[in-house]
């Protein structure tokens, strides 16, 4: 076979250029570089090149110890190339710089693919995988837009908003997959992501925190095969509409190692989660509306030291409890507030408060067919310190073992509620 050509062009109109480099600093807004072949040497943007569209025709650019694009100029785009570097970030843009990746294959060796360290990034349609840190990162208040992106195989997340004002928006399809993480923010970064897919990651899909900024969003977004769906970790997070699958440990986790942690989720699913479906621990507040919890190896949701609300929400199918309230190990109580929910048909308890001053509060809803599994079966049962009110006309029906267990030293207040079906006692107190 004939030796690969090494040929390399850089065109201008009808004026061909001896090295890419000449053909940028000649360009002038509005002009369209066009360029083939292999190039190996660093392509740097100047803020005179503003405006400057950069297309290959089965080009690449492929650099060491220097990124393969540091772009300074203004809406810029390229399009087309596949960017490989070694040691170094692939693509870089400073504060100032708008570059925009359209149809294009980036890899960096030992290095992040994409930072927007204080510039925008817009990226469409292209790949950035194998690199040796961050797919994507926004640094230093940058910003990454994305629409259809995919981050594959890098060493820390696919995408990463990190440090105050900086900011990662993903929607249309992006996926970030067999990452470490698939998305994350930290240090006051933030996150938007929509209509997009975060799956098959080490760790989580999405991972919120220490400290990432208010308002983080997660909407129609899939979060499958993951180790944990999503972890929280002193910061504020919204997901909306979201599939939560296959959890190798736990569907949704939260944590503080700061400030109290803020959570709502709403009209999601949290399905197969090897561990629990909701692990809430730590100082803070879980909202969760119209939820549904099912087909966990353990709980569907365990409250550790933390506050749960949930509405309209189905928990079922559960290995163990639907809903566990516990004591933390540090003292603090537990406390789930659960208004017009479904318990139904999880292996041993609806719900269960375990430890002192942990509380339950049942408004309304069906706490029905529970028990059955090996470890015991009661609809509610409250031991060790805790406490259940089960009120405004709830219904504990049909569960195997008692309606209510209530151990000595704990306490349990039903009033204007139907406690019937059981097939022991309808509450037994010890």
């Amino acid at each position: 076979a004939p030796p690969k050509s090494t040929t390399m062009t850089a065109v201008i109109g009808s004026k061909s250029f001896a090295t890419l480099d000449e053909a940028i600093k000649a360009a002038r807004s509005g002009d369209t570089v066009k360029i083939s072949g292999e190039f190996s040497s660093p392509v740097s943007v100047p803020e005179s090149a503003s405006g400057v569209s950069i297309v290959g025709d089965n080009a690449t650019i492929s650099t060491s110890g220097k990124p393969a694009i540091m772009c300074a100029g203004r809406d810029v785009k390229v399009s087309n190339v596949t960017l490989r570097s070694k040691d170094a970030t692939c693509v870089e843009v400073p504060v100032g710089g708008s570059l925009s990746i359209v149809d294009c294959k980036i890899t960096a060796t030992g290095a992040s693919g994409i930072v927007a360290s204080g510039g925008l990034v817009r990226a469409e349609n292209s790949q950035v995988e194998g690199c040796g840190l961050y797919g994507v990162l926004a640094s230093d208040a940058g910003r990454v837009e994305c629409v259809g992106l995919t981050a594959t195989g890098n060493a820390k997340a696919g995408l990463l908003a990190r440090g105050a004002g900086s900011i990662i928006v993903a929607k249309g399809r992006t996926e970030s997959r067999k990452n470490q993480h698939g998305a994350g923010c930290d240090e006051g970064g933030k996150l938007e992501i929509s209509d997009s897919s975060l799956s098959e990651n080490q760790f989580s899909g999405c991972n919120v925190g220490p400290n990432g900024a208010k308002g983080c969003k997660l909407e129609r977004v899939d979060m499958v095969k993951n180790a944990f769906g999503c972890s929280i970790n002193s910061s504020e997070l919204f997901v909306t509409g979201c599939a939560i699958r296959d959890s190798s440990k736990v569907g949704v986790l939260t944590k503080n190692t700061g400030a109290p942690y803020s959570v709502t989720l709403q009209t999601c699913q949290i399905v197969e989660s090897k561990i629990n479906g909701i692990t809430a621990e730590g100082q803070g507040v879980l909202r969760g509306k119209q939820l549904l919890v099912t087909d966990s190896q353990t709980s569907g949701v365990l409250v550790d030291g933390s506050v749960v609300q949930l509405y309209l929400s189905t928990i079922s199918k559960n290995e163990v409890d639907a809903v566990a309230v516990r004591t933390s190990a540090s003292g603090v109580p537990g406390r789930a507030i659960l208004q017009q929910c479904t318990l139904q048909a999880n292996r041993r308890f609806g719900a269960s408060v375990l430890g002192v001053k942990a509380q339950l509060s049942m408004q309304g809803g069906v706490c029905s067919g529970n028990g059955g599994g090996k470890l015991g079966s009661n609809g509610i049962t409250v031991a060790n310190g805790g406490f259940a009110e089960v009120v405004g006309g709830a219904k504990v029906i049909n569960n195997k073992g008692n309606g209510i267990f209530v151990a000595k030293g704990s306490v349990a207040n039903v009033r204007g509620s139907t406690v019937e079906g059981n097939e022991e006692f309808g509450a037994k107190v010890e």
